[in-house]
């Protein structure tokens, strides 16, 4: 730690995988619902790694492209760099959460731990290695309680293998006490940086400023902007904010510059999303946020109230639009309307049901 942290109490708790079948069922249920975003930014991810190598990802000198960060979602636009095919793969990724207290306000903790979920599934999928770390801080050793047992604790969730059972423990991610960012923020660039892989990312969600007994305001404000361009150095960082007030996403802006995501619901950080801009009978043209234009073939869904409407994308008309075709009734939906992105083609059942 390059920081004088003297005399600060850490705990480091590794939770160990608890599976049942009540756990298994809550996890089933929650990657059915971030399914569309889950395939979306997997496939666009894949594609970069596996068949592209001549493809960008949107990096700038080793840096997060805030045009891309101010689209609101976490896509593999996000970076803006070449690489060579031999390396792309050669990435791990840390993802360390806020659990401070503040974080139970709003189900701002359900959230964050959603988002864990799907990031996790994400990178599974590509056999990326990811840890995921937990923090709080003046509290015991359970979390759960105000006191000054410990400066700092720290909870490892997930520990770079991203097994199926690794997954199950993000369910336990929650609020818990107060939260030392800066401190945190260094301990997981130094776990960071014992990894052999070429390219690291750190991922840090959070709900606002850093508040604890070791410091706040604008001491905390300091140093957790600190331990973010320090890390910087060694990883690209892309802080995520939770639900935030008008303040905190000030002051998260303050800490990250505008290397920063707002997502106010799960789906935000993985959903590319556009909005229907005219119908004529079956046909409707969508606009998407610039530099997310959906591929040709691709699957849209649209929910209008209790229906589902499927689109295929036939053309792509320029200035971010797509011409769609609808596979049911368009009868009352209206322009404006949110249309999701599937990032895949349609697909139907065959064979006999199982």
């Amino acid at each position: 730690m390059s920081c004088d942290y003297r005399g600060v109490r850490c705990l480091n708790k590794r939770i160990k995988p608890q599976v049942n079948d009540s756990v298994q069922m809550a996890y089933s249920q929650l990657i059915e619902r971030l399914s569309g975003g889950i395939n979306l930014l997997s496939n666009q991810l894949k594609r970069i790694i596996r068949n592209y190598a001549d493809e960008k990802m949107y990096k700038n000198s080793g840096k997060v492209s805030t045009k891309r960060l101010q689209s609101g979602r976490l896509t593999c636009q996000v970076f803006q760099r070449r690489h060579e095919p031999s390396d792309k793969s050669d990435v791990c990724v840390m993802i360390l959460v806020d659990e401070s207290g503040s974080m139970r306000s709003g189900g701002k903790d359900k959230c964050a731990m959603q988002c864990v979920v799907g990031l996790a599934e994400v990178f599974a999928r590509l056999r990326i290695p990811v840890k995921v770390i937990g923090f709080t801080a003046d509290t015991d050793s359970s979390g759960n309680g105000y006191t000054s047992v410990y400066d700092a604790v720290h909870f490892h969730y997930m520990h770079w293998l991203n097994t199926p059972a690794e997954r199950l423990n993000l369910l336990n991610i929650t609020a818990r006490c107060n939260n030392f960012d800066g401190y945190s923020i260094r301990y997981a660039t130094k776990v960071l940086q014992q990894r052999k892989e070429q390219h690291k990312l750190c991922i840090i969600l959070s709900d606002g400023q850093p508040a604890c007994m070791y410091y706040h305001n604008d001491s905390g404000m300091k140093d957790t902007a600190d331990a973010v361009k320090e890390a910087a150095k060694t990883s690209d960082v892309i802080g995520v904010g939770i639900n935030l007030s008008s303040n905190a996403e000030k002051a998260l802006f303050q800490i990250y510059g505008r290397y920063f995501i707002h997502a106010r619901k799960p789906e935000d950080m993985f959903n590319n999303i556009g909005k229907v801009i005219q119908i004529i009978g079956p046909v409707l043209d969508i606009e998407f946020p610039d530099g997310h234009l959906p591929d040709l073939l691709n699957a849209i869904e649209i929910q209008n109230g209790d229906t589902k409407i499927v689109c295929e994308v036939a053309q792509q008309m320029g200035d971010n639009v797509v011409r769609t075709i609808a596979m049911s009734s368009t009868d009352g939906l209206q322009r404006g309307i949110e249309a999701v992105d599937t990032g895949t083609c349609i697909s139907v059942p065959v064979g006999p049901e199982t």
